[in-house]
């Protein structure tokens, strides 16, 4: 079948190997569309996601918290959520590449994967239920 992987599933890869645009389907088939959906189903990892998809692949890493709590456009003390809730999620997803250490948050191995809906909404803005991200 055409545009599966080799175990039919659907599983292949991408020509963009090396660009952060890689399909990371192979690297981790765990990734499915309910995990691209959980990853976006709240709106601080939904905004930050965004960000980082209309940021260049070689762009510096978003730095923790000045540049992330921007990202999300959040409002109160979201650093703390951010910190412990949102950022592990997004990082054990391989959504993100979360460094505590340096406070720095950048694509991770697994964003290919959440792409094609981060580009469906982002050409689609008006028709989201919540509006323009």
């Amino acid at each position: 079948m055409a545009g599966r992987g080799e175990d039919g599933t659907g599983a292949g890869g991408d020509e963009h190997a090396g660009d952060g645009r890689t399909s990371d389907r192979r690297a981790d088939p765990r990734r499915t569309l309910d995990d691209a959906f959980e990853a976006l189903s709240h709106p601080y990892r939904r905004r930050l996601l965004a960000v980082l998809h209309r940021r260049s692949p070689d762009a510096e890493p978003l730095r923790f918290p000045e540049d992330v709590v921007a990202a999300v456009n959040a409002t109160g003390p979201p650093a703390v959520e951010l910190l412990h809730v949102h950022l592990p999620k997004l990082s054990r997803a391989g959504y993100v590449a979360w460094d505590d250490e340096d406070g720095t948050v950048s694509r991770g191995p697994a964003f290919g994967s959440v792409r094609p809906l981060l580009e469906l909404m982002a050409e689609h803005p008006d028709a989201l239920p919540d509006g323009p991200l």
